[in-house]
C-alpha cells in the first residue's frame, strides 16, 4: 500500500492518511486511514482486476483494518520505520 498523503492534525499523536495500492493481477485499492499514537485504522475499497470480477459482477469490496505499530522500542529502528511510512 502506498501512502499518497498525510495530514498532520493539531494533536501530534494523530494524522489522517490517503492510501493507494495495487495487488498484482488482483485489484486496485484506495483507502483512507487515521493514526493515533501507535495505532492505525484504515478503510479501503478493492476494485477487482482479476477473473474474480466475473463472479462479483464487477463489484469490489470494502476492507477494514487496525494495526499496532509500537513494537519497535529501539529508537533507531523506530525512526527507520517512521521514515519508510511517510513522505517527510
Amino acid at each position: 500500500m502506498l501512502l499518497l498523503g498525510k495530514y498532520q492534525l493539531s494533536n501530534e499523536d494523530c494524522d489522517l492518511r490517503l492510501l493507494l495500492g495495487y495487488r498484482l493481477k488482483d485489484a486496485f485499492v484506495i483507502g483512507v486511514g487515521m493514526r493515533y499514537k501507535d495505532f492505525v485504522g484504515m478503510i479501503s475499497y478493492d476494485f477487482n482486476t482479476s477473473y474474480l470480477s466475473n463472479y462479483t459482477n464487477g463489484k469490489g469490496g470494502f476492507e477494514f483494518g487496525i494495526s499496532y505499530q509500537g513494537f519497535y522500542k529501539n529508537e533507531k529502528i523506530k525512526s527507520i520505520m517512521k521514515y519508510n511510512a511517510s513522505f517527510d
